[in-house]
């Protein structure tokens, strides 16, 4: 009995201090895993078996080499909410495989009355970027495709200029329609080109179509692409009049009125002879040297407060008017 007690005495540990758990943590991949994200994000195209116009690959090629942290536009933003110029991992790696997504998506033709429409809905790019997971409303009880991370990434790009989003809220349905996208000038300028070069590509699709009959069968495809928008319930432009206004204004100060007039043309006779290097154009959109200039940075700033000021103008009149309703039911009871 006294050598049993001694033994125990011996294995008794202090567990008050230096206590060592035999319970290793979990070790996880940077680059592949991440605690609160649910899948890496990697662009699905596939390059082998996609027939990409040469203007297409141009952007792509420029992707691949294009660093997130020295963008100016986005660093202008983030000058302008008082935040660190460096932007965090997660959201890099979702920025270098959503701006590929939206540039293959991206109507590079000329002759549509909105530049830079992307003709896809934003549930299918969020697929394409491997970034949709499902989840389970509990008060519905109905599975939902959620993609809060491409969502996030739109939005950033948004609060920069760099994409222009129609939302539109569907009164009799109670819900939001999906969103239609459109990529400003500023978001091909972010890859170092400059407003002429930007120009002159769009010149060269379009011959380049017209050289391949591609201009009709471009049209029948864009006609599509508006009937599908009507049946599926998208937002709709037609009452939006400033947007479009501002939209049509992009496009002629872009092109000009010389290139409009070439690009109405069915069958143009001198497609060859056209050149538009000693047009003189005057400079619409923010150049990437000077988009982050401390001017600049202010004006976002105060575009960014009136944009706020509005959302909260209608997050109140939307509590006014549930108030209210509220009020009547109370009344007739």
């Amino acid at each position: 009995m006294k050598h049993q007690s001694q033994k125990s005495i011996r294995k008794k540990r202090n567990r008050t201090f230096g206590f060592s758990s035999t319970v290793r943590a979990k070790m996880y991949e940077k680059a592949h895993k991440k605690k609160h994200r649910n899948k890496a994000p990697f662009f699905m195209q596939n390059y082998q078996h996609k027939d990409y116009a040469y203007t297409t690959w141009f952007f792509l090629q420029r992707c691949e080499t294009h660093n997130f942290n020295k963008n100016p536009y986005l660093n202008a933003l983030r000058l302008a909410k008082y935040e660190r110029e460096t932007i965090r991992r997660e959201r890099r790696e979702i920025l270098s495989v959503l701006v590929p997504t939206l540039i293959s998506y991206c109507d590079f033709s000329p002759t549509s009355p909105y530049l830079f429409e992307v003709r896809a809905n934003v549930e299918h790019i969020a697929k394409m970027c491997n970034q949709t997971y499902e989840s389970w409303d509990q008060k519905k009880l109905v599975g939902r495709t959620r993609y809060d991370t491409i969502r996030g990434a739109l939005e950033m790009l948004e609060n920069a200029e760099l994409i222009t989003v129609l939302r539109e809220y569907d009164k009799l349905g109670r819900k939001h329609k999906a969103m239609r996208i459109w990529l400003n000038v500023e978001f091909f300028l972010m890859f170092g080109i400059t407003e002429p070069q930007l120009r002159k590509i769009l010149v060269d699709f379009h011959k380049y179509q017209f050289v391949n009959n591609k201009s009709n069968q471009n049209f029948e495809h864009y006609q599509k692409h508006l009937d599908k928008l009507e049946h599926k319930g998208v937002a709709d432009i037609k009452n939006n009049h400033s947007l479009r206004n501002l939209l049509i204004k992009r496009r002629k100060d872009l092109l000009g009125a010389r290139i409009i007039e070439f690009i109405s043309q069915r069958k143009p006779s001198d497609y060859m002879a056209f050149n538009i290097d000693n047009d003189i154009f005057k400079p619409c959109f923010r150049s990437f040297a000077d988009c982050n200039s401390p001017e600049e940075v202010h004006k976002l700033k105060m575009r960014l407060l009136a944009k706020e000021q509005l959302r909260q103008r209608a997050r109140q009149k939307a509590a006014n008017d549930i108030a209210y309703r509220k009020a009547q039911i109370a009344s007739y009871f």
